[in-house]
């Protein structure tokens, strides 16, 4: 790695800032800040982007040699940069090219491997069980151009270090795994109607239909939400698993308005539910109900 990594203590943020841009405003002072729900309490909050779920060395890998330390932390820097110019064409030409699809199935997995529901409550637990452990290296082998230098990955996965630090370790891996498997997906992008937004949560990245989520990190079936700034939401999906879903009626890799009614049905019944802990609004709508059953 040619970048130069800093051992010091760094704050690192759970959701990426440059995401939560696209739900932000400027207060008095020009800041950006996000609308935010805390579950349980149905009063809007005001908070600063750069200080939104930020933590020390949240993706450290715990080793000593620098090049591992912030591996994944480094790269994920380098790929946020992309997603303000995603989000910048296809407003102006109604499309996703290749290139920015290249881009978003970087982000996408980023995101997902970041949040609390997947990277705690899945794949933590992942690290827990060896052998589940030993299913998650034998997917990601399924796609891994080189599959010694995946084993030699792994061999550094000492199984006495803690779990959180076998998933930081291997955490690049995981990402390359899930971008593989993205790129095989089916894009569908879904503007809000007039006069209405999207909102987004603490867990941005919304995995539907894993039944079988031991089996696989991301199953085939999978469909995934993903509120892309106010304005844009990205459905993925398998095209060749069959479902009813009715979003996957819509034209791939362009923009289409979606009804009303599935908009309002995506907001409450995925978006909302989804939540750990925070709803992320990008205008101030008052009061909103954020229980989940």
């Amino acid at each position: 790695m040619s970048d130069k990594i800093n051992n010091s203590d760094q704050e690192q943020h759970r959701i990426s800032k440059v995401y939560l841009k696209g739900f932000s405003f400027r207060d008095k002072n020009q800041a950006l800040r996000i609308c935010v729900f805390e579950l349980g309490n149905p009063l809007m909050q005001h908070k600063h982007i750069k200080s939104f779920t930020k933590a020390v060395n949240l993706f450290d890998s715990g080793l000593a040699d620098p090049e591992f330390t912030r591996y994944f932390e480094v790269g994920s820097s380098k790929v946020e940069t992309n997603y303000p110019k995603v989000l910048k064409a296809i407003s102006i030409t109604g499309t996703l090219d290749q290139g920015n699809r290249d881009h978003l199935i970087r982000f996408v997995p980023n995101l997902l491997i970041r949040q609390i529901r997947y990277r705690d409550f899945f794949l933590l637990k992942i690290f827990e069980h060896p052998n589940i452990r030993t299913k998650l290296y034998n997917e990601i082998s399924i796609f891994h151009e080189n599959p010694d230098e995946s084993k030699k990955i792994w061999e550094l996965v000492d199984t006495d270090l803690p779990a959180k630090e076998q998933l930081n370790l291997f955490s690049g891996e995981i990402w390359n795994h899930l971008m593989e498997v993205l790129s095989r997906f089916t894009f569908v992008i879904l503007k809000a109607n007039p006069n209405t937004s999207w909102f987004t949560s603490d867990n941005p990245v919304i995995l539907e239909k894993r039944e079988n989520e031991e089996a696989w990190i991301l199953p085939p079936q999978s469909e995934i939400y993903f509120p892309m700034s106010r304005e844009y939401l990205l459905f993925l999906y398998n095209h060749r698993v069959h479902s009813n879903n009715p979003l996957r009626k819509y034209p791939s890799d362009c923009v289409s308005v979606v009804s009303r009614e599935l908009q309002h049905e995506i907001m409450w019944n995925r978006i909302r539910i989804s939540a750990h802990r925070y709803i992320i609004c990008g205008d101030d709508i008052g009061e909103i109900d954020l229980r989940t059953n």
